[in-house]
């Protein structure tokens, strides 16, 4: 929080009082506590609600980051949690959310956070698996996982501290394969000054090729390395660090079995 404390998000799900599955319905929510120098609570025993409630909504996977001013931007992401209608109403309750707190835990943004109008532009996408980065005065950075175009891609939109969007709508599309993959282990780091570096884990479903992609965006969104991304290792790795270097680039490490071949 800027001052010795930290601000915490979880997520939490309530069923109604009595009822059982598969008569239940329930309610979730992005909760937020600040605990002080001292290890006491800030917001009181029951903490503050970042979201709002829609019934039978999946509020889930939190992630939170420095504002760069001693508060806090969290993000977050939505979606029915029955089946539904492609293009119905419920079905636009899919999304991505954001939200400012500050340091007393009042709401600094729309009740319910500002969505990010991902499904408005591309109907298809299911955005899922958030992630923040600060970029201190100017506000955070969020990436995500969506399917807009059949396959797994990576997308990432900018967040000013008045809640503005800076890129297009939608998101920029980030880091991605050109064929069936699952992506995961998504990091990003930035330097608080408007670029930011995005990395995730790659495995090509059928070829057996798997790797991590990195790419980097300057602060108007535009991809600064050619193509999806570049492959900075070829093959298989038990798990990987991505860390700001100070000088406007990363670095990476990761761990491998001696048996693989890899290449920088």
């Amino acid at each position: 929080d800027g001052a010795g404390g930290v601000i915490v998000v979880w997520e939490e799900m309530e069923s109604q009082a009595g009822l059982t599955p598969p008569n239940a319905t329930y309610t979730w929510r992005i909760m937020a506590q600040r605990i002080d120098t001292t290890g006491k609570v800030s917001w009181g025993d029951n903490a503050v609600i970042l979201s709002t409630n829609p019934e039978n909504t999946v509020i889930e996977e939190p992630s939170i980051t420095s504002d760069g001013s001693g508060e806090a931007i969290v993000a977050w992401h939505q979606y029915p949690s029955g089946k539904v209608i492609g293009g119905s109403p419920e079905w636009f309750l899919q999304d991505i959310f954001v939200q400012r707190i500050d340091a007393g835990g009042d709401i600094l943004w729309q009740r319910g956070g500002i969505p990010l109008g991902i499904v408005q532009v591309a109907e298809t996408a299911s955005p899922h698996t958030t992630l923040l980065v600060s970029q201190g005065s100017e506000g955070a950075i969020v990436i995500w996982e969506d399917l807009r175009n059949g396959l797994a891609s990576i997308y990432a939109q900018r967040v000013a501290t008045d809640g503005t969007l800076s890129w297009q709508p939608g998101g920029v599309e980030t880091l991605y394969v050109k064929s069936n993959a699952s992506l995961a282990f998504r990091q990003i780091v930035a330097d608080g000054r408007g670029w930011a570096i995005v990395s995730c884990r790659f495995n090509e479903a059928g070829t057996g090729k798997k790797g991590i992609l990195v790419q980097k965006l300057d602060s108007a969104g535009k991809l600064m390395w050619s193509g999806s991304g570049i492959r900075v290792i070829s093959g298989d790795t038990t798990n990987y660090s991505l860390s700001f270097d100070g000088q406007g680039s990363a670095i990476i490490s990761w761990g491998a079995g001696r048996s693989e071949e890899h290449h920088v």
